[in-house]
């Protein structure tokens, strides 16, 4: 081993003073020249983890002190060197190890021991952990190379370096060199002579000094901020500075790290834009047409007010600029939802025609939209118009409003008139639900009897009056269904709303169906959320399951859907079994109207007054052979 390398791990400069670290009071080690240990104080066996067993009479080296140290340096001949230097020898630093394999660095002072002769006969050396030191200076130096190697990128880049203290002025202690391409000296500017403070504008100073201190009086150490500054030459430029916080041991801030980009020439691209921008919304508003500028993502980029009045957009719709959102709202209020088509892609802008459609709303008013779609640079925007011509075909459309005026009246008449029929009819079913209960109670009664009866009867006559026993309880069970039945439709209904997932409604509907292993379903858009009364539409499902079951004795598949339509939801059972005759289709839903054999036809009845309860609708299609579907239209409720 070399002079120099006894004390060659991480240096800071020149010093040679001990480091006295709290943990730990000094170690003491006596030892011969050969590197046999002769003692060692309590500290020293606590510190290393040995007993005094293992450690005195044996060599260093097969103890405290690896042959070869984390800097690949040979220690074999450390005594030697020691004793042969004794000068330059009495403040070390080397690497040791404890009995567990962890290795520390330690500084020690070294005494050479003579003899009465004058011999050399040992060493005693006191020493002390600096191990969390030397490693910190490790770790600086691998920064502090780190940093050099970034800098020649960061020279050539846009982003400026800084690094200053938290005190007044905020003198800078580091800055990259390429803030010399603002005109500025790296090297001036770390001599404490020109603090970031001074190269701030004077109108921008007071702002950026209370942001960082409402920041840091939050909690927050990291944060962003734009400001002016002023070149040696005079010149204003914009920076974004992007600022890290830094703490002491006490959790006081003693320092920032910046990370300053020059944005001049984006602060001017700004300010064009927003000129353009204000123009631009100041022609839109003066339009006497609703306007509205969407980009191929259903992306809304602008809007005018005319547009929003004229399709009542409530602040939620018109707030998420999100056009499919618009674009549903809208055709809520179409009469004729199909009518209103608006294609916002690259092949509607390569067609090149300007669109035009008429549409009349559920109000009354008649719009004409049109559709202008532009490629610029792969990009596609959509101007969309909405111009109110209700006068305009106020005198054409007279006689048209005036037919549909007469439907909706002979429609609201006969809803009346069934209303007031179904009225009675519930009266009548009320008074035939009550006197039919205490009779098939008894009935129920008298045939539990009778089976404890037939019990003791001999096997013989037994096998057979059981079976009729059993009949009859099957009779006495389904005249007690249509009892069910006829209740349902007597009761007036209030639902009593809650909020459950369709999925969940169907599931728990289909554990009250009949024949279920003959039913084979699908769901769709099991997470959209009803507001309902879970009772009634459980009924309302399993009546339609049941029916499509019954039709189709080899078994049916069936599909529950469930989707958002503007302030409604869609529910549609579809299966596949026989389908309705074409005649039979605007029966269906009046009482004692069935196919069946038996049974009094209340099941689609109920199903459609548990629906209108909920202020919803239900509607049938169907084709002989291929299958029936019903729709259910609810509110969204809350």
């Amino acid at each position: 081993m070399e002079k120099g390398d006894l004390a060659d791990p991480p240096k800071e400069g020149s010093e040679t003073t001990v480091i006295v670290p709290p943990r730990f009071e000094k170690i003491i080690i006596e030892w011969d020249k050969d590197g046999i240990v002769k003692s060692i104080n309590e500290q020293g066996l606590s510190f290393f983890g040995f007993s005094k067993n293992e450690l005195i009479g044996k060599n260093v080296y097969e103890t405290i002190l690896p042959m070869v140290d984390s800097n690949d340096r040979l220690q074999a001949n450390l005594p030697q060197d020691i004793i042969a230097d004794e000068e330059g020898a009495k403040k070390i630093i080397i690497e040791v190890k404890k009995k567990n394999g962890e290795r520390a660095w330690m500084s020690w002072e070294n005494e050479i021991i003579k003899g009465t002769d004058g011999s050399v006969i040992g060493l005693r050396s006191t020493g002390f952990d600096i191990t969390e030191r030397v490693e910190g200076r490790r770790k600086l130096l691998n920064l502090v190379q780190r940093v050099k190697e970034l800098e020649g990128q960061i020279e050539n880049g846009p982003a400026i370096i800084f690094k200053w203290e938290s005190a007044e002025g905020w003198p800078i202690v580091y800055v990259s060199k390429n803030i010399d391409n603002l005109g500025f000296s790296s090297s001036e500017m770390m001599s404490r002579k020109m603090p970031l403070y001074s190269i701030i504008h004077k109108d921008d100073i007071w702002r950026v000094s209370s942001d960082i201190t409402r920041c840091v009086m939050e909690g927050t150490h990291k944060f962003s901020q734009d400001y002016r500054i002023v070149t040696p030459k005079g010149e204003v430029r914009w920076v974004e500075s992007h600022i890290w916080a830094e703490v002491d041991a006490e959790g006081n801030i003693d320092s920032y790290n910046g990370l300053l980009i020059d944005v001049t020439n984006r602060k001017k691209l700004d300010e064009e834009l927003n000129e353009y921008y204000v123009f631009i919304i100041g022609l839109l508003e003066s339009y006497a047409e609703g306007l509205i500028i969407v980009n191929s993502k259903s992306r809304v980029l602008l809007i005018n007010r005319k547009y929003v009045e004229m399709w009542s957009l409530p602040s939620r719709v018109t707030s998420s600029k999100n056009w499919n959102e618009i674009f549903e709202y809208m055709k809520a209020q179409v009469r004729k939802p199909e009518t209103l088509k608006i294609t916002i892609s690259k092949e509607a802008a390569e067609r090149g025609a300007f669109q035009e459609m008429e549409i009349t709303l559920k109000d009354g008013r008649a719009f004409e939209v049109g559709i202008q779609t532009l490629v610029t640079k792969n990009e596609v925007t959509s101007i969309i118009s909405t111009k109110d011509i209700t006068s305009l075909v106020k005198g054409k459309g007279e006689s048209e409003v005036r037919e549909e005026y007469e439907r909706l009246l002979n429609e609201k008449e006969r809803l009346l008139a069934e209303s007031e029929s179904l009225a009675r009819l519930g009266e009548v079913a009320s008074l035939v639900s009550h006197d039919l209960k205490s009779p098939l109670q008894a009935i129920l009664n008298t045939l539990y009897l009778m089976n404890l009866e037939v019990e003791k009867i001999s096997e013989g006559p037994k096998s057979s009056l059981k079976e009729m026993i059993s009949m009859v309880e099957k009779q006495v069970g389904y005249s007690n269904k249509i009892l069910l039945n006829l209740q349902d439709f007597s009761r007036s209904v209030e639902p009593r709303k809650e909020k459950i997932a369709f999925g969940d409604l169907v599931s728990s509907s289909l554990n009250f169906i009949e024949n279920k292993d003959k039913v084979k379903q699908t769901i769709e858009g099991g997470e959209v959320e009803l507001f309902v009364d879970k009772d009634m539409m459980i009924r309302v499902l399993v009546n339609l399951t049941n029916n499509a079951a019954q039709a189709s004795p080899n078994g049916v598949e069936i599909n529950y859907s469930a989707v958002l339509d503007g302030n409604k939801v869609k529910i549609s059972v579809k299966d596949n079994a026989g389908g309705i005759p074409t005649e039979n289709l605007s029966k269906i839903f009046t009482p004692s109207f069935t196919t069946k054999a038996k049974g009094m036809g209340l099941g689609l009845m109920i199903c459609k007054k548990f629906v209108l309860a909920h202020g919803g609708t239900i509607d049938v299609q169907s084709e002989p052979g291929k299958g029936t579907t019903f729709t259910i239209s609810l509110p969204r409720g809350d």
